[in-house]
């Protein structure tokens, strides 16, 4: 029961120490100046800890006296001290918390105004580093707050590169500091300081809960000063406790005779010694380094005709924590035990086990019954027959685990069979035919609308001729797993794969409303995954592998095709046969990936384009759009997005007939180095179109 309260309060401290790790982690970006940003982290801290922290309030106090702090209602601000007077009399504002951070110190959330003459550096979580050279994060002495609540700080010391006194003479709103990792640690140096708040009375209800679980009569907590941090209540409703038992004692009591028991055995000297041996060799620079538990020691406490097992935990974290936990449990005789427990469990698991013992016999009949059908079926399945049997023809089994062990054999045989089946059929394509084709019918499905792929192997039909047989297969595996798990991924199925070519398909076998999207971006993740195949063949002496593709959307044709006894499901259409064409132009723009007008399009917000020109491509009459795909757009850099606005112009001037202007936008791009050699070929081809439209 002890370990369920020792368990509590260690969390506590951990939860502790990941919130100042939170704080350290987004402090090398932040400006120590602007009030905001300490509003934003303190705000951030208060919503991830908020259910396992009793954060109170946090703030950041300043070498000059200012301040600014976040709870979960309001923010406050104190104004800098007037470093000429000493004159510590300035303004002090209470703002409403809002969503909108941006606005929390806009004049219509202030909640109150007033003038203060608080010491920011006389406060205990402040004080302690005042004249410190080189301290750490530290715990602060338990204080009272200024609502007079009693209080127990995490605080941070921030150090900058500079003197502080250089600082006061300088405009705030205009000069930036920064935190500095490696600024001297002296009082100096000393910037401000970060406090956690923690809110002494929520942890007291932590611990009366964690009391309330663990069956524990009282427990409190110690510092190394002997004042009583946190402490529960005399828990009436704690079945350990007799009627009698909470009628001697109340909670305040118990508590005090406790105190001064535990007190009087040198409890406050083995916290102090606990502390130091751990605290004193830790580097809380590094970060968390872990919390420091162990018990102490053990008593019986008897107070009139009570009695109690006390236990006692020191505990210290790498932040100079320095309390004691003292838990106290009724303690219980042999006897008392055996007669309140024992024989109530004894008939309890009596009745519970003759009940158990009835309805799993009634459940093990009807699932029995339930198996037997279950096991044919499952072997006519597996026998692929559809032939039914007469009841009399089959054995009945009465035993439970046979049927089971049957069943089970027979699933195997069917996951073996169909891990089989599935290499050879797509998974798309088997979870939306696979129980609604008839045989006897060749399914083709109306038009439907989706994208092809067109993926070009440079050379893959002659890698046999130029490698040996290992060498070959090993870049053929490494190649096509890749490729086949970029298409996977992205919901595409590969339709055919004829000699250098495959044939890709999105849309076919699932509906998706990005198909586009996702066409695009199995292109442009076999273009970057190559190149890293590429530098890994190049140091395996494995030759080179080029590839070129296309990206179309439009109607397809797809379902079945072929005999009744063989068929083939696939695509066809006009579609298609524009997707193939594209990819032949590659070659002669010089390029890896080109789509057409209806797939850009869709995707022409979230991904980089470049126009190529209006093309009549082979077996069609009517010109099309024909596009160079770069990157997604979320990836793009300033360069590429630069260069799309140029592409852009480009595609109006050829439909205004301005070419003399298309020619300038080249060598713009030429002369402003912002080609890739990706698009060298498309802009000496655009340079010659024009040209020729010109002359």
């Amino acid at each position: 029961m002890s370990l369920v309260i020792d368990y509590q309060l260690s969390e506590l401290i951990k939860t502790t120490s990941y919130a100042i790790n939170q704080i350290l982690f987004q402090l090398p970006d932040l400006d120590l100046y602007n009030d905001k940003s300490w509003v934003k982290l303190f705000a951030n801290l208060q919503r991830l800890y908020l259910r396992k922290l009793p954060i109170q309030i946090s703030y950041f106090a300043r070498f000059d006296q200012s301040f600014v702090g976040a709870e979960q209602t309001y923010a406050r601000r104190l104004e800098r001290a007037n470093n000429l007077t000493n004159d510590l009399s300035r303004n002090l504002y209470d703002y409403r918390m809002i969503q909108d951070l941006d606005h929390v110190f806009d004049d219509n959330n202030l909640l109150c105004h007033e003038i203060a003459t608080l010491d920011m550096k006389s406060r205990p979580w402040y004080q302690q580093f005042v004249n410190l050279t080189n301290p750490k994060i530290m715990w602060s002495p338990f204080f009272f707050s200024t609502n007079g609540i009693p209080s127990i700080t995490a605080s941070i010391p921030i150090y900058i590169a500079n003197e502080t006194s250089s600082l006061l003479s300088k405009n705030i709103l205009t000069n930036s500091v920064k935190w500095n990792a490696n600024a001297p640690r002296t009082p100096e140096h000393l910037f401000g300081v970060i406090g956690i708040q923690l809110n002494v009375k929520n942890i007291s209800d932590i611990l009366t809960e964690s009391a309330l679980r663990a069956g524990v009569a009282a427990s409190f907590i110690l510092n190394s000063e002997g004042q009583v941090v946190a402490a529960t209540k005399l828990l009436r409703n704690n079945s350990q406790l007799s009627q009698e038992t909470s009628d001697i004692l109340s909670s305040e009591d118990l508590i005090d005779q406790l105190v001064n028991e535990t007190l009087s055995r040198g409890f406050l000297q083995q916290i102090r010694d606990w502390r130091n041996n751990h605290f004193n060799s830790s580097n809380t620079q590094e970060g968390l380094k872990g919390i420091a538990v162990q018990q102490s020691g053990s008593f019986v406490f008897q107070i009139s005709s009570i009695h109690f097992d006390v236990v006692l935990f020191t505990m210290t974290d790498p932040y100079g924590l320095n309390w004691g936990s003292v838990i106290a449990i009724p303690k219980r005789w042999f006897a008392q035990e055996v007669v309140q427990t024992s024989i109530s469990s004894v008939v309890v698991f009596v009745v519970v086990l003759f009940l158990g013992l009835i309805l799993l016999m009634t459940v093990v009949q009807w699932i029995q019954m339930a198996l037997r059908g279950i096991k044919r079926q499952l072997k006519e399945l597996v026998k692929f027959s559809v032939k039914s049997e007469k009841q009399e023809d089959w054995k009945s089994s009465f035993s439970l685990l046979y049927d089971i062990r049957q069943m089970q054999q027979c699933l195997n045989m069917m996951r073996f069979g169909l891990r089989i089946f599935s290499k050879y059929i797509p998974e798309l394509v088997v979870q939306h035919w696979f129980g609604h084709v008839d045989n006897n019918k060749m399914v083709t499905s109306p038009h439907m609308y989706g994208s092809a792929m067109i993926l070009n192997i440079h050379g893959f039909t002659l890698l046999a001729e130029k490698t040996n047989r290992v060498n070959f297969i090993s870049q053929s595996t490494d190649l096509f797993s890749e490729i086949y798990e970029i298409i996977d991924r992205n919901k595409g199925m590969i339709d055919k794969h004829l000699g250098n070519r495959l044939v890709v398909v999105w849309n076919e076998a699932n509906n998706s409303s990005m198909h586009q999207e996702l066409a695009c971006r199995t292109a442009i993740q076999i273009r970057e995954r190559m190149q890293f195949l590429n530098s890994k063949w190049k140091t395996l002496n494995y030759p080179n592998v080029a590839f070129t593709c296309s990206v179309n959307s439009g109607e397809f044709l797809s379902g079945n095709s072929n005999s009744r006894a063989r068929v083939n499901f696939t695509v066809l259409g006009d579609a298609l046969n524009i997707a193939s064409s594209l990819e032949e132009l590659n070659h002669a723009l010089r390029t890896q990936i080109l789509i057409g007008e209806t797939t850009f399009e869709k995707v022409k917000s979230r991904m980089v384009c470049y126009f190529v020109d209006n093309l009549t491509v082979k077996e069609r009459n009517k010109p099309i759009k024909v596009y160079y795909l770069e990157t997604c757009m979320s990836e793009a850099t300033p360069n590429q997005l630069e260069i799309v606005q140029h592409f852009q112009e480009i595609e109006k001037c050829f439909s205004s007939s301005h070419f003399s202007r298309i020619i300038d936008i080249c060598e713009s791009m030429k002369s402003q180095q912002l080609m890739t050699s990706q698009m060298e070929g498309i802009v000496e081809y655009l340079k010659q179109r024009a040209l020729k439209k010109i002359n």
